[in-house]
């Protein structure tokens, strides 16, 4: 058996360059994204929601949504509760990972007007609160992009 002895003097003058090669490989660019994610698209879930009178109901939402490069999101939502669908627009802006959208829904003769507030959890999914204006509606809500096709 050979045993390979290495010049102390050598192992020294080579170390810092082996350090420097290694600290400059882990540089955090390779976790973050090229380019902060969009919110355009199709967005559909569920909020739930307590409402007076009713107790705890489960609403089906869908949101077609459009980003433009300043962060200002317009779109409309389609809003299934009770048996009931109402649609309306949505406003709002997104500065990654931040999500605050203006909701309304006309649903039953009814116009319901909120805010929701959430972030970005992936790419394709959203979590917050969504909450009526007067605050006698909310809940939690969470959304997935429908993917492409």
């Amino acid at each position: 058996m050979t045993i390979m002895r290495l010049n102390p003097r050598l192992s020294l003058a080579v170390l810092p360059t082996l350090l420097l090669a290694g600290l400059a490989s882990c540089g955090d660019d390779e976790m973050k994204p090229e380019e902060d994610p969009t919110l355009t698209g199709e967005w559909t879930g569920q909020v739930e929601v307590t409402i007076p009178d009713l107790g705890s109901v489960t609403a089906m939402v869908t949101l077609g949504l459009t980003e433009d490069d300043a962060g200002m999101v317009t779109g409309t939502m389609t809003w299934n509760v009770l048996g009931q669908t109402g649609t309306g627009p949505v406003t709002g802006t997104h500065k990654y990972p931040d999500v605050s959208l203006n909701l309304s829904v006309t649903l039953a003769g009814m116009e319901l007007t909120g805010k929701y507030e959430g972030k970005l959890t992936t790419d394709d999914r959203m979590e917050g609160t969504f909450s009526t204006d007067d605050g006698s509606i909310s809940g939690p809500m969470a959304l997935t992009r429908k993917a492409a096709t």
